[in-house]
């Protein structure tokens, strides 16, 4: 086993895989932006509370900042592309949706941009920003959500039959596979 400082770990991928989300905002045109996280959750479930860290220098930071909402969604495997699109190109360019061939549909209950074809997604109010290092954490209190009804069952499993993206970083992606689904209670190992 070897040991290391954190100074010595050149990129930090240890808590990896993990789900990516698309986080999305308008700027003052009202056209909408998109970035790629990794570095995102669900902090509270009364009131719901979903969190995503961004760095300041991100194009997106400024425009949740300013806008005070943003929205976070959720693709299938099959439509990974999507991320790669919105960690490479930057909304500094342009229409970042539109370069990208995306459409962007609206929020029902706050003023979001959601890019089509995601099985699940949040519209969130920002409620706080913390500092936190090289990164910010948005918290988002979530106002709306958006569930493709067949990849979710109300016994909490994730979207197993949507086949969920996963990064491991380095632009490198995975997902699960259902037939790997298996419950396990102290009572099953005793």
């Amino acid at each position: 086993m070897k040991f290391m400082l954190p100074k010595e770990l050149e990129k930090n991928y240890v808590s990896y895989p993990n789900t990516v989300a698309l986080i999305s905002a308008y700027d003052r045109d009202h056209v909408a932006n998109f970035m790629s996280a990794v570095w995102q959750t669900q902090l509270s479930m009364n009131p719901l509370l979903h969190g995503v860290s961004i760095s300041a220098k991100r194009y997106t930071h400024g425009l949740i900042t300013e806008s005070g909402h943003f929205s976070v969604a959720f693709y299938a495997f099959k439509d990974r592309d999507i991320y790669v699109k919105g960690g490479r190109l930057s909304g500094r360019d342009g229409d970042k949706a539109r370069a990208a061939g995306l459409e962007v549909t609206q929020g029902r209950v706050v003023d979001v941009p959601l890019v089509r074809g995601f099985y699940a997604a949040f519209e969130c109010e920002l409620r706080e920003i913390v500092s936190l290092g090289d990164h910010d954490l948005f918290v988002g209190q979530v106002k709306g959500i958006h569930l493709d009804e067949d990849a979710f069952r109300q016994d909490g499993i994730t979207p197993l039959d949507t086949s969920p993206t996963l990064y491991l970083g380095s632009n490198r992606f995975i997902t699960v596979d259902k037939n790997t689904l298996n419950k396990r209670t102290l009572e099953d190992i005793a």
